[in-house]
């Protein structure tokens, strides 16, 4: 017979969960199933009972937030080998569950909203975290992610998925905690020139060592970009993450427009696309040729000559040789200046 409990050992099926509507008689066809924990909410989509292990290619997605760009999730579909394709958020709904499940060659697609340290380490989540083939962070706040899955259950099989090549993005605050270097947003959001006016500012908070992808060393992201003008701060972040105690001499930062995605291969190589064309929904690519000359703690911010590559529609980026090798894109220096 058709199982519900998705292969539970007889000891998680003692925790009490709600099951409101399975729309499905047999394996592999359509069901929508709910279940519910301490701290988790699990949505589902498809054949969601079953694990189906396809060959998977590892790579990243960053996205700059607001539309959601279809064509990301196409391409993270196609590197699941038509898994199951999960969604993690700490807030709202499963709205991308028939978004992406529309879109076809996909087994599954399920969201899991864990609001709470104990549902970062309930092994039903758990369980359904390690199956999956393609892993989502929905936009939010990024620091639920950061404070409540850090240093989790959670958190460790979703290292695990990075590590067998599943390939994993987010969205906003899902952006956020790609990064080798997090913008945590401990305090609450910084504007550009409360974080150039003092790059110590309250709000500027740092995190670290949340994921280890070799795909994102060295890297702090930014997001919304042009929508609400974050060139100020996304130059801060990288002033800071060369600054102690991180004291990294190979600092860049990645900052994405909305309605804009960067997929990136495997190999480090960036794909740009985007929901809409314009001015306003390209991608960024920041490194330094030096280090601040100032970056104290009540005083303007001083970071001579960032190098920065600006990318739109089908542009390519290499994040491992840190160069366009189609030559697309466009190339320029900034400099931020105390005085």
């Amino acid at each position: 017979g058709h199982r519900l409990d998705g292969g539970q050992s007889p000891i998680m099926m003692e925790r009490t969960f709600v099951l409101l509507a399975v729309l499905c008689a047999v394996p592999l066809v359509l069901c929508d199933t709910f279940e519910s924990g301490n701290g988790w909410y699990y949505y589902c989509t498809g054949a969601c009972s079953t694990d189906v292990s396809p060959p998977t290619m590892g790579g990243t997605v960053l996205m700059g937030g607001g539309t959601d760009v279809d064509a990301a999730y196409a391409w993270m579909i196609k590197r699941s080998g038509g898994g199951n394709f999960v969604v993690l958020r700490a807030t709202g709904t499963d709205a991308y569950n028939p978004y992406i499940y529309a879109m076809g060659g996909i087994a599954s697609v399920a969201t899991i909203i864990i609001n709470s340290t104990d549902g970062a380490s309930d092994p039903f989540v758990i369980q359904k975290v390690s199956e999956a083939e393609a892993l989502w962070f929905a936009g939010g706040d990024q620091y639920s992610y950061f404070s409540m899955w850090g240093g989790s259950a959670l958190q460790s099989t979703v290292q695990a998925l990075i590590d067998r090549n599943v390939t994993l993005g987010g969205t906003s605050a899902g952006m956020a905690v790609q990064g080798q270097y997090i913008y945590t947003a401990s305090a609450g959001g910084v504007e550009s020139d409360q974080a150039l006016h003092d790059p110590y500012n309250g709000n500027i908070s740092i995190g670290t060592n949340y994921l280890e992808n070799y795909l994102m060393r060295h890297i702090i992201t930014d997001m919304h970009f042009y929508q609400r003008d974050r060139m100020g701060r996304t130059l801060t972040f990288l002033a800071r993450v060369m600054m102690p105690p991180f004291s990294d001499p190979l600092a860049r930062a990645i900052s994405c427009d909305e309605q804009v995605a960067v997929l990136v291969d495997e190999n480090g190589l960036g794909t740009v696309v985007t929901q809409t064309t314009g001015s306003d929904h390209m991608a960024y690519f920041f490194r330094p040729t030096a280090p601040p000359s100032l970056c104290q703690p009540n005083e303007p911010l001083s970071f001579p000559k960032i190098t920065v590559h600006r990318s739109g529609p089908g542009n390519q980026f290499n994040l491992r040789s840190w160069t366009a090798p189609d030559g697309s894109g466009t190339d320029y220096y900034l400099s931020v200046n105390s005085a």
